[in-house]
Parts: structure tokens; C-alpha cells; sequence
């Protein structure tokens, strides 16, 4: 008989809060840090404030009303110099990932 076919392998999660759904949100936009992101601005890593990032709910006219086509919601920076970053964990050697932003 031929051999039973095989199940994919799972694909880790590599980013957490990839659509930023992870924090409480009632408004249409937020100017907050991102549920394990990290928001630098100026070459400087932020811990407190938004420090130039902002999370909005798809459709807000104040940033565009774009649409993330992943969740509800997505991130804006701000600020000059700002950028949102996360530390990758959870990849195997040898293997090879492809990172994509919508």
C-alpha cells in the first residue's frame, strides 16, 4: 500500500500580537505600546508612553481608513524616527522563513 500521507508541519508563531488584538480596545484609535511590541523612537527603546505609535480599528477616517485585512485593527507610527519591532523566537536553524507585512 502507499505510504499514509503526512500531515504538514505546524508552522510556529513567531510574532506575538501579530494584529494587535491583544489589548482592551473601545475607541477607534489609541495611542498606546502594543501588547509585546517594542516602540523606539529616536534610536531610543520606549517602556512607558506610546512613543509615537498608535493602534486603530480598521475604517478610521482620522488615519486613513484603512483596513488591515488581518483582525480589527493595526499600527500607525507617528513620530519621526519611531518604529514598532518584536524579537523573533521559536526558529529552527537550517530552515528558511519568509516575513510578510500586509
Amino acid at each position: 500500500p502507499p505510504p499514509a500521507p503526512t500531515e504538514p508541519e505546524p508552522i510556529p508563531r513567531i510574532l506575538q500580537n501579530p494584529s494587535f488584538e491583544f489589548d482592551p480596545h473601545t475607541h477607534a484609535y489609541f495611542y498606546m505600546m502594543p501588547t509585546d511590541w517594542d516602540v523606539q523612537e529616536d534610536g531610543h527603546e520606549g517602556t512607558s508612553g506610546n512613543k509615537g505609535a498608535v493602534v486603530a480599528r480598521n475604517g478610521n477616517s482620522p488615519w486613513g481608513g484603512l483596513d488591515s485585512t488581518a483582525g480589527e485593527y493595526y499600527a500607525v507610527i507617528q513620530r519621526k524616527g519611531a518604529h514598532l519591532s518584536q524579537t523573533v523566537a521559536g526558529l529552527l536553524p537550517g530552515r528558511t522563513y519568509t516575513v510578510s507585512f500586509l
